[in-house]
């Protein structure tokens, strides 16, 4: 693929990390996926969706340290590996459901990733690993379902006031850029359409024809937040047959699979039937690396062939048809 090709860094991880929120006597497990030679590169913070960890996500977080960004992966409250580890109960339909109420656990999830923004500057000034790798001042945010939730708020959409809730400013400043990964549309955790309309930064959104929302919605339920934020550096991607979850790979990419038969990435995860279709999941997941990449390096490296790439027709040539990008 043209402007984006298979990243050239050799890839080292830092798989657990135990960081300390003082403020809030909180300890916050995270994972870091960073380029082993060179210095001074631009920082993504992650957010995982309900019920997810620091585990999860790692065939893209890999891919784009392979490409020169350091990356961490905070875990969330929500988190059922964090939860059982705590000897507490876990179900994710349970957690599915509080996380549309919980209007404390939304700003708890905003505050973690502002924290790990905190923690890369400290790692940059002083881990003997981590010191001197991370350009501070090129910061990008993304994140999956709950996760492009919390990064939406921190990019700047705003909620409705619930039960007089004071929500205050969620905003970071340090960032620069946002993914945004399986978004949520209006009418749900605080979200209308008015929201996205604060939402300036530069922004790519990504979801599926077959990406529903927990409530039947349609997948163009998902495109709201770009068709609603105000205009300029916005871009949307929409892959024919990816569902919620070929986002949310884990160790590798996923194997090409066939209807009626299990998708599976390598570390244990299974994808049940329902989820894979005529579709090549691997490939899919292809499209979404190599378009997240060329966004990370139009905004975060300032890269103009990127960002002219992004603007063109050839992520829909090079994908056959498969995934088709607007910009507004």
């Amino acid at each position: 693929m043209s402007t984006v090709a298979k990243g050239k860094c050799h890839v080292k991880s830092i798989e657990a990390l135990s960081l300390f929120d003082a403020e809030r006597g909180k300890e916050i497990q995270a994972r870091i996926y960073y380029p082993e030679e060179g210095t001074n590169f631009p920082g993504i913070v992650f957010s995982h969706g309900a019920g997810a960890s620091r585990n999860e996500y790692l065939a893209l977080t890999h891919a784009w340290a392979s490409h020169g960004f350091v990356v961490i992966q905070p875990t969330h409250e929500d988190s059922i590996l964090l939860k059982e580890s705590l000897g507490q109960a876990s179900n994710l339909p349970a957690i599915i459901a509080a996380a549309r109420t919980d209007y404390k656990g939304w700003i708890s999830r905003c505050r973690d990733l502002s924290f790990s923004i905190d923690a890369l500057a400290k790692f940059n000034a002083e881990h003997p690993l981590l010191k001197g790798k991370i350009d501070t001042a090129k910061i990008g945010i993304a994140g999956h379902s709950y996760g492009a939730y919390t990064a939406m708020l921190l990019a700047g959409a705003t909620l409705t006031p619930i039960d007089n809730y004071p929500f205050g400013r969620l905003v970071d400043e340090r960032i620069s850029c946002a993914l945004i990964l399986s978004p949520p549309g209006s009418g749900q955790q605080g979200l209308t359409k008015e929201s996205f309309k604060t939402l300036r930064l530069p922004s790519m959104f990504m979801t599926g024809s077959r990406d529903k929302g927990l409530s039947g919605q349609p997948a163009e339920w998902r495109t709201e937040p770009f068709n609603l934020c105000a205009p300029g550096d916005k871009y949307l991607v929409f892959i024919e047959g990816a569902t919620h979850f070929t986002f949310a790979a884990g160790r590798a990419t996923l194997v090409t699979s066939t209807p009626g038969h299990s998708a599976t990435i390598s570390g244990g995860t299974h994808y049940p039937p329902k989820l894979v279709s005529k579709f090549d999941q691997r490939a899919i997941l292809g499209h979404i690396k190599h378009s997240s990449c060329a966004f990370w390096a139009a905004y975060l490296n300032k890269d103009a062939a990127a960002r002219a790439y992004l603007q063109s027709n050839k992520l829909y040539e090079e994908s056959h048809q498969l995934a088709r990008i607007q910009s507004r």
